[in-house]
């Protein structure tokens, strides 16, 4: 059977950059302490994942074929026979996302936004989001787990390459079309995160602030009164 481009190139930068910013948010949040400098890695981590969310949001309704809100497997019955088919021999093949991946989409995007939410409420010193910013964290957790195992069995129990087609976006279909590559979508996201990229290595851990290389501009992350708090804190360290 032919190759064909099922996921176009924003998809697939979109997969994996969030995947990766989210476990490294995932790991400083866990292994770090609130009060430590690194702890606002933790935020930019944060404001990637909020950019990449709008961006998959938008690419629901503007984006290629099996990339919009159409071309998902959401009809209930369709995920009970995908979940009876996945442990037979039988199975239906699907060209975009299959029900499982689907409904687990729309699971991730909600609890992403939700931490985005609670996250900004949280550095305008707003505490009354810290239990359910830890809650949606910890869901978003256990939705990655139990995608990547359904990935994994999937994979393992029918072989039809379902992994590496996130990766080179094509997939081994007959009678269907390729959809478009969308390289300049795809290559003004690669700037985009470069830029990121480049900005996140001005951040000054000691006094919590960004700096925007070329100009005068300081972005401060976190609340006044966190960082007032720490630097109360090393003076009477200082003192003693």
């Amino acid at each position: 059977m032919p190759l064909t481009r099922v996921w176009d190139a924003p998809v697939r930068i979109f997969h994996w950059c969030f995947a990766g910013g989210f476990i490294f948010a995932y790991l400083i949040a866990n292994v770090t302490d609130e009060d430590s400098t690194l702890f606002a890695y933790h935020t930019l981590a944060g404001y990637a994942l909020a950019g990449l969310v709008l961006f998959r949001v938008i690419w629901l309704i503007a984006g290629t074929k099996w990339s919009r809100l159409s071309g998902l497997a959401l009809n209930p019955k369709d995920l009970v026979t995908y979940m009876v088919g996945v442990f037979s021999k039988k199975h239906a093949s699907h060209t975009g996302h299959n029900p499982a991946t689907s409904w687990t989409l729309l699971a991730m995007l909600l609890c992403a936004n939700g931490l985005a939410w609670t996250g900004w409420q949280m550095s305008n010193g707003l505490e009354i989001g810290e239990d359910i910013h830890a809650l949606l964290a910890n869901a978003f957790m256990a939705l990655v787990a139990v995608h990547v195992g359904g990935v994994l069995f999937h994979s393992l129990r029918h072989c039809d390459g379902l992994v590496l087609s996130m990766i080179h976006g094509h997939k081994r279909l007959e009678h269907e079309q390729s959809i478009p590559a969308r390289s300049g979508v795809a290559l003004l996201m690669v700037a985009v995160i470069t830029v990121g990229a480049t900005l996140a290595t001005s951040y000054e851990p000691a006094t919590g602030t960004l700096r925007i290389p070329g100009t005068e501009r300081i972005l401060k992350l976190g609340s006044a009164d966190d960082r007032g708090n720490r630097n109360a804190e090393h003076e009477e360290y200082d003192q003693d």
